[in-house]
This record gives C-alpha cells, sequence and structure tokens, in this order.
C-alpha cells in the first residue's frame, strides 16, 4: 500500500554484506551487479579524505533498511523526491524504489560533485540532479517533495531536525 507523502530519516551501522556481481532486480535493491564499479569509481574519484569511507559507502547492508521501508511504502514513478545529504549517490543508485523517480540530492560535501557526472555517463542515475548546498541554507519551493530522505548523514554539529522536517515536509 502506498502512503501519503513521507519523510523517511534511517540509520545503519556498517556491515560489510552482499558481494560484487550480485544482482537484484525486483527486490528492494538493485543494479548490484554495478557494485564493483561504482567501488572503483569512489576509489579513483573521492578526495583521500572520503576514500577512506569507500567500504562504508559500497555496502549495500546499509541501505537494506531504507530500500526494504521505501519498497513497501513509496510506489509509483516520476514521483520528487529530496535526498538531504545524499553522499556518493548510492541510494540514488541502489535503491529499487527511487528508480524512475525525479530526484533532487544534495550535499556540502563538494567531493561529491565529480561522481554525480561519471554515473550519469555510466547512464546510471540519469533522472538524478544534484547541488552543492547546506541543508540549513538550501531552498526549495513548499510542498515541491513527495519523498524526503535523510540516510546516513554525518555532520559535525548537531542539525534541528525539527526545523528540518517541517522546513522540507512533502
Amino acid at each position: 500500500a502506498e502512503i501519503g507523502p513521507s519523510v523517511v530519516v534511517t540509520w545503519m551501522s556498517f556491515e560489510p554484506t552482499g558481494t560484487a556481481g550480485e544482482r537484484s532486480t525486483d527486490g528492494p535493491l538493485c543494479n548490484l551487479d554495478y557494485m564493483e564499479r561504482y567501488q572503483a569509481h569512489l576509489t579513483r574519484s573521492l578526495p583521500p579524505d572520503l576514500n577512506e569511507l569507500t567500504r562504508f559507502f559500497a555496502a549495500p547492508a546499509r541501505l537494506k533498511t531504507l530500500a526494504s521501508i521505501l519498497s513497501k511504502h513509496f510506489t509509483g514513478s516520476g514521483r520528487r523526491v529530496l535526498n538531504a545529504g545524499c553522499g556518493p549517490f548510492a541510494t540514488e543508485l541502489f535503491v529499487s524504489a527511487l528508480q524512475n523517480q525525479e530526484i533532487e540530492s544534495f550535499d556540502y560535501t563538494s567531493g561529491f560533485a565529480p561522481l554525480h557526472a561519471i554515473f550519469q555517463n555510466d547512464g546510471m542515475i540519469a533522472g538524478t540532479k544534484f547541488q552543492i548546498a547546506d541543508a540549513l541554507s538550501v531552498e526549495y519551493r513548499e510542498n515541491l517533495f513527495d519523498l524526503m530522505i535523510i540516510h546516513d548523514v554525518f555532520y559535525e554539529t548537531g542539525l534541528p531536525m525539527d526545523a528540518l522536517l517541517r522546513r522540507f515536509r512533502p
């Protein structure tokens, strides 16, 4: 069953499971046959301070909770999704429910920006737009999104989550 406008906030610890070359087309995760190439792109393109997180970013286990929730509660296609603090686009690439959606992604870390063009050139995230932005200052029109995702967001300082959720709520 589909639920109305949604906000999904999840936190997963790092548990490296899944195998490069594993393929899933109808489960909550997809494009797992791309995982090895994804990891190689991260290794080549991320700056040294982010490169040490490649193993974490490329771990399917950290996406499974979000993907499972969305597979049950976010159906259809062409829906507007905001991915706040997107990181290196694993959510956009590997979560089945987000395929065929219109995704606006942002992160304040400029080191992720080159990856957006790489994954678009590979034909993996065609429906995704990206900008470098801070969650406290980025502006979007009210009621623009059907879903807002905040997944595995790391910040040096705490974010006022109540204010952010009110501001971006679908």
